[in-house]
């Protein structure tokens, strides 16, 4: 079986008498519901003419019954009258058959001839206004036309009319209303796929077949879909949507009255809402079935009793009325997964999108800066950085490990008498260190050495005579001025308050140049203070400027004069002034020097020889560039702040 209708319910009846049924061959066949039993046959189609059923429609009234088949025939069987009422039980002659060939959509492209596409049906309706005459109602789907087909069974002429103006959508749902009185109008209710309820006059005709029949009104029902389901009564037009949400209308004004949401199981992530399936519509009730759940909603007066009451009373009925508690628990637990997932997806998609400018805006609060603020701090550690890697630089050309007690413990030699200073003579390298550590301050402040500033030296605790100057680092806290000097030297930053300034070795007025002058005696004399040309000319580092009367070591007379450079001391005794004014009655020629004469008195005198030579006057000369040297010597041992 592939199709099954009812008949229609006579009046004074209770129900239907008839139902008919069709299968895949093409067989209708015509039951009594009380008797149960088939009281008619359609002929079998045999061979290729099999066609299966799709749609069945019984006219019990009229006697008719009316098969529409896959092939888009339709087949109409009139006179079943008497068996139907029960008067026979076989018919003396069989009933009239009618068969309507399949017919293209309107304003269709053009196919070729004897060509119709097949369609697929949505619904068909029958209405026998008057004895020989049948009115069809045909709608496929995807199509906006509905078509009414005249059949006049006496002559079988058949004439075929078009509905609809091809501005709404698809027809999803038919709803005809005819006339049982010839004071009544017969109309057609429409619902189309793009929610809109159109209706039509069922007698109106049109001139000519090219042209259809326009709806009477038109109705913007349902924005959220299609309308999938009508009804209608005296009173108020009730029409449902695919996504199961309920409206109801004014029947004669078509004002809306009433909205009823969607009854229906709310639908998984993806998935799509429960239509509305059917409606039916009595006086005060209204009962819709959406899915698998079926709402019943009554009208009536309020009750008597107060509000309050009222409100109570609904709500334990509604409390009542509800789903059983696995139910809902089920579905609580599926909208919370649903509702976590989600959260879940919005997380992810707001972590891909917006990750990146969230951290860098986190990352600023939690400094507590602005964008302007970050750029200039990232500036301001990148020259710090600079800084620091150019001060260590600077440092690591001239390594300053301090100055230390014991470089001035010299092995001392037994020595008495006039040369005694030879026991206190520094050795060549307390020379060299003391030299380039030319002065210092008397307080806990920094120095300046050679245009550097460097921190006073600090006793150790493992020996007292060990004096370590510690490396100062600075700690980048705020931008400031720049530490890296724009002259060549260390800035002035480093020094405290308690710091002395020591002048450099170039500063013409505290040092002026010494040249070396050779004498008879071999001993260098200081010469006039040269230009500043000269002095522009041989520099600090040059080795011209460091020969002067201090670091000029006198020689044997036996050995030519050849002096090695070493850093110049920085001294500003009046001694040198003095010693510069003094008269050079020197020779030529290159004489011992003061040290290697006092070691060769000293081993004379050690050997136990009984004569003393008396001086020259090479050795009184001798001993005024002694004496002199001793006190250049002291001079410079006060001005390092030494108690002598």
């Amino acid at each position: 079986v592939c199709a099954l209708a009812w008949g229609n319910t006579e009046a004074g009846q209770e129900g239907p008498s008839a139902f008919a049924t069709g299968d895949a061959h093409g067989q209708v066949k015509l039951w009594d519901v009380k008797q149960m039993k088939c009281v008619w046959t359609s002929i079998e189609k045999d061979g290729l003419e099999r066609d299966v059923c799709a749609k069945l429609v019984v006219d019990v009234t009229r006697g008719m019954v009316v098969a529409a088949m896959e092939s888009n025939k339709i087949i109409v069987w009139s006179g079943l009258r008497p068996v139907l009422i029960g008067e026979r039980e076989v018919l003396d002659h069989g009933p009239t058959e009618l068969t309507i060939a399949p017919f293209p959509a309107f304003n269709a492209t053009q196919t070729p001839a004897g060509f119709v596409p097949l369609r697929e049906l949505l619904d068909i309706h029958v209405s026998a206004p008057r004895d020989g005459e049948v009115g069809l109602l045909v709608a496929y789907k995807h199509d906006p036309y509905l078509y009414r087909i005249d059949v006049d069974i006496t002559t079988s002429d058949i004439e075929r009319f078009a509905l609809g103006d091809g501005s709404a959508g698809s027809v999803t749902v038919v709803k005809p209303v005819f006339a049982t009185q010839e004071s009544e109008t017969s109309f057609v209710l429409v619902g189309d796929q793009l929610g809109c309820i159109s209706i039509f006059d069922w007698d109106g005709s049109t001139s000519t077949s090219k042209t259809s029949i326009a709806p009477l009104r038109k109705l913007d029902a349902h924005e959220d879909g299609a309308v999938t389901a009508l009804a209608w009564n005296t009173i108020v037009l009730t029409s449902g949507s695919s996504r199961g949400t309920i409206k109801v209308w004014d029947s004669l004004s078509l004002t809306h009255v009433r909205t009823f949401s969607s009854p229906g199981a709310r639908p998984a992530v993806g998935g799509e809402w429960d239509g509305v399936s059917q409606i039916v519509l009595e006086r005060t009730v209204l009962l819709a079935s959406v899915g698998s759940r079926v709402m019943a909603w009554q009208a009536g007066p309020v009750g008597k009793h107060d509000k309050a009451h009222a409100k109570g009373k609904q709500a334990k009925a509604s409390r009542n009325s509800g789903l059983a508690k696995w139910q809902q628990q089920i579905e609580m637990y599926r909208d919370i997964a649903e509702s976590r997932r989600d959260l879940d997806e919005e997380q992810s998609h707001t972590r891909r999108t917006f990750g990146r400018e969230r951290e860098q805006q986190s990352t600023l609060a939690h400094m507590g800066l602005n964008e302007v603020e970050a750029v200039e701090y990232v500036l301001m550690l990148s020259r710090d950085e600079e800084e620091d890697r150019w001060l260590r630089r600077a440092l690591s050309t001239t390594e300053d490990d301090g100055v230390f007690m014991a470089d001035f413990d010299d092995l001392q030699t037994p020595v008495s008498g006039p040369s005694a200073f030879i026991e206190h003579a520094p050795s060549p390298a307390m020379t060299s260190r003391t030299s380039s550590f030319s002065s210092q301050s008397h307080s806990n402040g920094s120095i300046v050495i050679n245009g550097r500033t460097l921190p006073r030296t600090v006793p150790l605790q493992s020996n007292h005579k060990i004096q370590v100057s510690p490396r100062m680092h600075p700690e980048p806290m705020e931008a400031g001025f720049t530490n890296i000097p724009l002259n060549g030297s260390l800035s002035s930053s480093f020094n405290t308050q308690t710091s002395v300034s020591v002048p450099s070795t170039t500063d013409l007025d505290h040092f002026p140049p010494v040249s070396r002058t050779p004498s008879s005696t071999g001993v260098s004399v200081p010469s006039t203070p040269a230009s500043p040309s000269a002095m522009r000319r041989s520099g600090p580092s040059s080795a011209e400027s460091l020969r002067n009367a201090w670091t000029t070591p006198m020689s044997l007379q036996s050995v030519s004069s050849a002096p090695s450079p070493t850093p110049a001391s920085a001294t500003s005794s009046p001694l040198l002034v003095a010693r510069k004014n003094s008269p050079p009655n020197r020779s030529s020629s290159a004489g011992p020097s003061l040290i290697s004469a006092g070691f060769a008195r000293q081993t004379i005198r050690s050997s136990g020889s009984p004569e003393f030579t008396p001086l020259t006057e090479d050795a009184e000369d001798e001993d005024e560039d002694l004496r002199l040297a001793i006190e250049l010597s002291l001079a410079e041992a006060r001005s390092r702040g030494e108690n002598i």
